[in-house]
């Protein structure tokens, strides 16, 4: 073999092995973003029709909850577990808590210790979501102290940590958050801002208040809708042309643990006197609506609502108006879900109504 070929197939061999090096850290960067899938199975409840189909349309192999079952069935959201931990909570069911808790441990949590909002397509996003991580935060320290698991407390504390560290701007909770500051937001959605949640996080006597405040001082406009959101920068509110009705109840319920929601109450009570439902948006100004749809998930909120404000008649009027959207096809494999024929739902619109008949939990 003469000396230039020995040198050709030396410069073949080191671009092979520079291939498969980048082959394997590509590998490598793969699993990184992708989660364990441990198979993870619930145990039904042959007590409650609605869990069972959410069990066995919803539920993945790695525990998760399927986001819809149509076009976002391989999504799964944070929001999703936090809800069915507290529904499990709700039911003293240890056995399917401490699954759901499995699942969220090994698919959902970042090297930082926030919670991945979403995975899609196999991956985690790597920011957070607040509200995903108060509600889990709430649904670990419940089931923290009520079955005392080390385990669930290592996880409770962690997470409250990480977002302190990443998900606080000048010592304000903010939608989202990032190990770098430049990518944390600078406000806060007012739907968020529960005050039940911020007494979890272990914050100084100080900020605890500071957080309250903005929820506090929360303005309505002319017809008692309340403003959307909260500029730390600016420190101004801000209002939107056109109100999602999940985003007013959720206000309206963390105002209420503070102060008084009459006028708000008295809105929600003329627009079910009125139409006998509630749609999913309205223009803020005119107070018409802006669609068409109906949602389980609003009445459920708007159930919930009604339970804080002690308003059995107006809860009672959104309970029936919800039950009537439900599929009473008892020959179907959804009967007794709030899945279309179609297949056309919400994991959300499933799991809220599931929560009403506890209560909100606290």
């Amino acid at each position: 073999m003469n000396l230039k070929k020995a040198k050709s197939r030396m410069r073949h061999r080191k671009i092979v092995i520079l291939m498969i090096m980048s082959l394997c850290l590509l590998g490598c960067q793969s699993i990184k973003n992708t989660p364990k899938t441990e198979t993870i199975r619930y145990t039904e409840n042959q007590k409650s029709r609605l869990a069972t189909v959410i069990f066995q349309e919803f539920a993945s192999k790695n525990g998760l909850l399927s986001t819809n079952l149509t076009n976002r069935k391989n999504e799964y959201l944070a929001e999703s577990m936090g809800l069915l931990m507290l529904y499990f909570i709700q039911t003293n069911d240890k056995t399917n808590y401490m699954k759901s808790f499995q699942a969220v441990k090994q698919s959902l949590i970042l090297p930082n210790h926030l919670i991945s909002w979403e995975i899609k397509e196999g991956k985690r996003s790597d920011t957070n979501a607040l509200i995903d991580d108060l509600r889990l935060v709430k649904a670990l320290d419940l089931g923290a102290r009520k079955w005392g698991n080390k385990e669930v407390k290592q996880l409770l504390s962690k997470t409250i940590d990480a977002n302190k560290a990443y998900t606080m701007y000048e010592d304000y909770f903010v939608d989202f958050g990032s190990e770098q500051s430049e990518n944390r937001a600078k406000e806060i959605t007012l739907s968020y801002a529960a005050p039940s949640y911020y007494k979890r996080m272990q914050l100084t006597p100080e900020i605890l208040e500071k957080n309250i405040e903005v929820i506090q001082n929360a303005p309505q406009d002319a017809n008692g809708l309340y403003a959307k959101k909260f500029d730390i920068q600016t420190k101004t509110y801000q209002f939107d042309d056109t109100v999602h009705m999940i985003d007013q109840l959720l206000t309206a319920r963390n105002v209420q643990e503070i102060k008084s929601t009459s006028k708000f109450h008295q809105l929600l009570k003329e627009k079910m006197k009125k139409d006998g439902k509630l749609y999913g948006q309205y223009n803020r100004k005119t107070l018409q609506p802006v669609v068409r749809y109906e949602s389980p998930a609003v009445y459920s909120y708007a159930i919930f609502y009604s339970q804080a404000v002690k308003d059995k008649t107006l809860e009672k009027a959104i309970n029936k108006r919800m039950n009537q959207l439900k599929n009473h096809h008892k020959n179907t494999q959804y009967y007794g879900s709030y899945i279309a024929k179609n297949g056309e739902t919400h994991i959300f619109d499933n799991l809220l109504p599931l929560l009403t008949k506890g209560g909100w939990v606290r």
